[in-house]
């Protein structure tokens, strides 16, 4: 089941060509095309692969739901959402899928109605998704290449695609590239202007004068420069390699070789990266301070670590209340007192802590209040069973 089976999807884009018998309803646009792309994707719609009706907590509403979670090893990896065939997608549908996005665990977010996919991740903020797609597809009009593309969030390769780090490399390319013909043709961007202004200290600087020297220097130090047809002929094909596709292959063949030598039934201490990136295994049990916790997640690493914290006196709720750097920021929040995103109560303790719950974020709040306790990185220990 976990074979990406393009065939199939050329099945589904010739039955959209022809659009005959289209589905007047959302739920048949998800029998008859969604759910048949993601089978063809290989995941199993029988088994925790798809999850329909995933639920979620959004703000003040309780048990909103989005069509599918995308599982791999029972952790989401995506979230889609779907709308009925034929109907445009929009910037409220984008709307309603950033909500969803925003107190998941996923860095991939699809909106599509069975013909147009469009696809979005968190390239800007850590949990916050876009509001502009990085990629979108219409099946009907797609080309064999396109189709290929899908294979990138198939069961077997999308846990290995670092989708936000390889947006966030093709905005600084844009952004080169165009700070380059800025420069190249006069248009000197004003924030530039203001950082070498600031750097040197001017005051009541004039910054037509100051545009037309820093152009003037850069035209006598590229004077003369050509690139012979070798060179445009290499660039070509540097620019052809650099797109997000292949850029995102590379980084899934990359993140394979590291994923595959993690140690199964092995204890690694909770932050040792050592053997590869082992975000998308399974954990299996953690030993902290001596104490074994099983069938441990990441989040309830988290919370099992604080509360060993406060049971061996390592940590107090007063003075943890009155620590800054618990104070609040992207990765983790300690309060006295609930109301903001994702809070997990401990009772006992009368605390509120909140994280991301990613396992980046996980891991920086572990680092900070095991330094903060004066506790060795050691006392944490992690192994996995897949």
């Amino acid at each position: 089941m976990s074979a990406f089976n393009k065939k199939s999807i050329l099945e589904i884009q010739k039955k959209l060509k022809i659009g005959s018998n289209n589905p007047v309803t959302e739920e048949a646009t998800k029998q008859w095309y969604i759910m048949p792309l993601l089978v063809a994707l290989g995941y199993d719609p029988y088994s925790s692969d798809i999850i329909p009706e995933f639920t979620l907590d959004v703000g003040t509403k309780k048990g909103e739901k989005v069509d599918y979670a995308l599982q791999i090893n029972n952790q989401p990896v995506a979230l889609i959402e779907c709308k009925q065939l034929n109907v445009a997608l929009s910037e409220k549908h984008i709307s309603q899928l950033y909500r969803y996005f925003t107190i998941s665990d996923v860095n991939i977010a699809i909106l599509t109605n069975g013909d147009d996919y469009w696809f979005f991740t968190d390239s800007q903020k850590e949990n916050v998704m876009d509001l502009e797609p990085y990629y979108t597809i219409k099946l009907s009009d797609a080309s064999d290449e396109d189709i290929d593309k899908f294979e990138l969030y198939s069961k077997e390769t999308i846990k290995y695609v670092e989708v936000s780090n390889l947006v966030q490399y093709e905005r600084f390319q844009r952004e080169c590239k165009e700070l380059a013909h800025a420069l190249r043709t006069n248009n000197i961007p004003a924030w530039l202007l203001d950082t070498l202004i600031e750097k040197v200290g001017l005051f009541d600087a004039d910054k037509p004068t100051l545009a037309e020297y820093l152009y003037t220097e850069i035209q006598n130090e590229f004077n003369g420069y050509k690139i012979d047809k070798k060179d445009k002929k290499n660039n070509k094909s540097s620019d052809n390699k650099s797109s997000l596709g292949i850029k995102m292959r590379a980084t899934m063949e990359e993140n394979k070789k590291n994923i595959s030598n993690i140690k199964l039934n092995h204890e690694y201490v909770y932050n040792d990266y050592s053997d590869g990136d082992w975000r998308f295994h399974t954990l299996d049990y953690a030993i902290i301070m001596g104490v074994r916790y099983d069938n441990i997640t990441g989040k309830s690493l988290l919370i099992n670590v604080i509360s060993e914290l406060f049971k061996q006196n390592k940590i107090n709720r007063t003075a943890l209340l009155n620590e800054e750097q618990f104070g609040g920021n992207k990765y983790y929040k300690i309060s006295d007192h609930g109301g903001f995103r994702r809070a997990y109560y401990f009772d006992k303790y009368d605390i509120y802590v909140s994280t991301s719950y990613g396992i980046d974020g996980i891991i920086s709040f572990i680092e900070k209040l095991l330094k903060y306790a004066n506790v060795r990185d050691d006392e944490v220990k992690i192994s996995f069973k897949a």
